[in-house]
């Protein structure tokens, strides 16, 4: 999977954890030059109800010399579908990044390359490991 920065500043992300349960996240950790970095953070959440059906995503994106700083936002409600990934998909759009491969409602794997897609776009080459 490729990724491409259509805008290298834009931040709209939300960080929702004072309303809303954390339900998931997903982050890069790459190495460059013996230092640790995370360039890619993904964090899922949903409201506290057990009817809630509504997953919300915010993505967080840095380049190791700050050429690139963007986040993004967006939800995915309804059912019958992988909510996590389409919720992603959204909040990667939203942040400025172009996939080559459609991830919306496909899954975890292909959410886990997207975000190691969007690490090696922002400049990290070495060994990555997303937790």
């Amino acid at each position: 999977m490729k990724a491409t920065f259509t805008k290298k500043d834009h931040r709209n992300a939300k960080n929702l954890y004072r309303d809303k349960e954390e339900v998931d996240s997903l982050t890069v950790v790459a190495t460059y030059k013996g230092k640790l970095y995370k360039p890619v953070m993904a964090r899922f959440w949903m409201a506290r109800s057990n009817q809630a059906s509504v997953v919300y995503c915010s993505i967080w994106v840095h380049s190791r010399h700050k050429q690139i700083d963007v986040s993004g936002y967006d939800s995915a409600g309804g059912y019958g579908y992988h909510k996590e990934s389409s919720a992603l998909a959204g909040a990667i759009r939203s942040a400025g990044i172009k996939l080559d491969k459609d991830i919306d409602g496909v899954g975890d794997n292909a959410m886990e390359d997207a975000v190691e897609a969007i690490a090696r776009a922002a400049g990290f080459t070495g060994q990555m490991i997303t937790v």
